[in-house]
């Protein structure tokens, strides 16, 4: 989960809440070039920004255990400092009760080589993918694809166009290949705003998913598990974002572009080539006064059993901004697992989530 451009992503869209952070989460944005920034006092260079979401859950799984918890889900706390009239730094801290311990989530440094390109490195989320939601909980292509990684990034931009390459070393390695940055990607995207329209388009590439978050756990699963992948596996996503007057689609999909070797990653005994999707549709109205945003929502995986996702899953969401910088929201979900063929339960899971955040 990114801290650089503070978006409470709520149930819907919901509350948004700006800090002007100076990297953009898709690392595709660019750090003006500043002129006349009065150096000599650290407030004019300083910006601090942050995110709480306490939530209440009550959820009935595939074996048809019920549970329900109270956690503080996330705690996120940013710092973007204006350097000179060139370079920013970015520095984040995450904190997730019962699943991240307090750890720095990003730490980045941007030098603006023109007013349309930059330079950026350090420890950042990479432009793969655009996961946004209208929901609480995190859409499956997040899940599957989401990749944080010590990186360089270049970024082209101009006439709502812009162009993205990076390169890592990644926390897996290639058999024949030796422990050396050879993992990169590029993403390209297109932004257009017209009469009552506007549209957010992009396609990504990665040459190894392996490193996404939730691939690399399933891998190396258990004790001394591997590392060492028998060869790289590719990936492409696209996504897009349409907005028009009150409505708000948003469509993804990612794929692998072969299989992982079957002693990796498996599906029905034979090498997996794991999918995500998501498509949303949200609607922006009031509630007793208040701004508010429902949502629905549609999600599918395939071949993805391994890792512990559904096969599919369906959702509605409110969100509710009930005081400034103040959410509430609510979202219901019921997921299918895979058939007992696939190795599933064939079985549904349901859950409820209640959501209070705030942004500053």
């Amino acid at each position: 989960m990114k801290l650089t451009k503070i978006t409470l992503a709520l149930t819907a869209c919901l509350l948004t809440v700006t800090a002007t952070p100076l990297l953009a989460r898709e690392g595709g944005a660019h750090p003006k070039v500043i002129e006349g920034v009065d150096h000599n006092h650290w407030l004019n260079r300083l910006t601090i920004s942050g995110i709480l979401e306490a939530e209440m859950t009550k959820a009935e799984d595939f074996s048809g255990v019920d549970t329900s918890d109270i956690v503080l889900a996330t705690v996120e706390l940013g710092f973007d400092a204006v350097i000179n009239d060139r370079v920013d730094a970015h520095l984040a801290f995450l904190y997730e009760e019962d699943d991240t311990a307090l750890e720095v989530d990003e730490g980045t440094i941007t030098v603006a080589m023109s007013e349309n390109s930059s330079v950026v490195m350090g420890q950042m989320y990479l432009p793969f993918g655009s996961f946004e939601t209208n929901m609480i909980s995190d859409p499956l292509t997040l899940e599957l694809g989401e990749i944080r990684e010590s990186a360089l990034l270049v970024s082209f931009g101009g006439n709502g166009f812009t162009a993205s390459v990076f390169a890592y070393n990644g926390d897996m390695t290639e058999a024949t290949a030796e422990e050396q940055v050879d993992q990169f990607g590029v993403s390209l995207g297109f932004t257009s705003e017209g009469e009552g329209m506007k549209y957010d388009i992009g396609v990504d590439y990665i040459n190894n998913i392996g490193d996404s978050d939730g691939l690399t756990d399933a891998i190396t699963a258990g004790a001394g598990g591997p590392v060492i992948m028998t060869e790289y596996v590719g990936a492409y996503i696209v996504h897009a974002i349409f907005h028009m007057g009150s409505f708000t689609i948003i469509g993804e999909h990612l794929a692998t572009t072969d299989p992982f070797d079957p002693a990796e990653l498996a599906f029905n005994g034979a090498g997996a080539e794991p999918t995500a999707s998501n498509i949303e549709l949200g609607f922006d109205t009031s509630v007793a006064g208040k701004d508010a945003t429902i949502a629905l929502g549609y999600q599918a995986t395939d071949e993805a059993q391994a890792l512990g996702l559904p096969e599919s899953k369906i959702l509605a969401a409110l969100s509710i901004n009930i005081m400034e910088d103040t959410a509430l929201s609510f979202e219901v979900s019921q997921s299918t697992d895979y058939d007992i063929a696939d190795g599933g339960t064939g079985e549904d899971a349901n859950a409820f989530t209640l959501q209070l955040a705030v942004g500053f």
